[in-house]
């Protein structure tokens, strides 16, 4: 626990949250006070590969904010005040580029005042807002009566690497499905083959659980070693595939050997008459 004190304000930051840290604004006030306002945020990236802003200002009410697109139209708003923050993802084939429109007793593109904002997949930027009274626009204010800077880095890994990936499990589970299959229907008794398909399929079941069971609850915190820990996983299950395949004796399939139809002999009947 850590505190910050300003004059007779004293803010306590808790740096022991797992994922979790502080943007800390301090301000200079005109009778030669300072201000300091402060405000938790999420380290990790946002959902769906949206761009998070956030807010920083000096007073607890600085108006609105509106995310205008390449088509001048509000796709989003927020109340402009510390620590509150918009999502913002655009389609797939959408322009990156949008309007932040912010002030008092204004709506949408009436605003005021306005700052140019590019979205990147993933990351987390802190507005600063020092001098909500000014008039005019981004370019026409001083550099440090409006600040951006990032708390959380944008992606820098194309998503078209996700493509050979899904490649590979496709074809990883069609050749593992099929064959499983058709083993546990060519191996089993006539009168068990659905009952040990409907075993097979449960395994996949519990592959599902299991993965819900460690993912769902985070019992493992960073991400890679989850990854190295399932792959751990599915080599033991593969040595154990191997050791069982190589003890295993098939059933062979008896072959019934097609018996030749008879053809019956139509004997015509005897003439009776004279």
């Amino acid at each position: 626990m850590y505190s910050i004190e300003a004059g007779d304000q004293v803010h306590t930051l808790n740096l022991t949250v797992p994922g979790k840290g502080y943007v800390v604004g301090l301000y200079d006030g005109n009778d030669t006070s300072s201000q300091v306002n402060t405000f938790m945020y999420a380290t990790e990236k946002t959902d769906n590969g949206a761009a998070r802003v956030y807010f920083m200002v000096p007073q607890g009410d600085a108006g609105r904010v509106y995310v205008v697109n390449h088509k001048n139209e509000v796709i989003a708003s927020q109340n402009l005040s510390t620590g509150n923050f918009i999502d913002i993802r655009p389609g797939f084939f959408d322009n990156a580029e949008y309007l932040l429109y912010y002030g008092k007793d204004c709506e949408g593109t009436t605003c005021p005042r306005k700052l140019p904002f590019m979205a990147r997949m993933g990351s987390a930027t802190v507005l600063h807002v020092n001098d909500n009274s000014m008039e005019g626009d981004y370019h026409q204010l001083n550099h440090k009566k409006i600040t951006r800077s990032f708390q959380v880095r944008p992606n820098t890994v194309s998503i078209a690497w996700v493509l050979p990936q899904y490649i590979v499990i496709t074809l990883g589970e069609v050749l593992l499905s099929v064959t499983g299959l058709e083993f546990a229907y060519s191996q089993s008794a006539p009168n068990m083959k659905s009952v040990l398909q409907a075993l097979w399929l449960l395994t996949v079941f519990m592959g599902n659980v299991i993965d819900m069971g460690i993912s769902g609850t985070h019992i493992i915190p960073e991400p890679a070693t989850e990854f190295f820990f399932y792959a751990l996983l599915m080599v033991l299950t593969m040595g154990i595939f191997i050791f069982l395949a190589i003890r295993y004796t098939y059933v062979e399939e008896e072959v019934e050997e097609a018996q030749p139809m008879q053809v019956k002999e139509r004997i015509p009947a005897e003439d009776t008459t004279c």
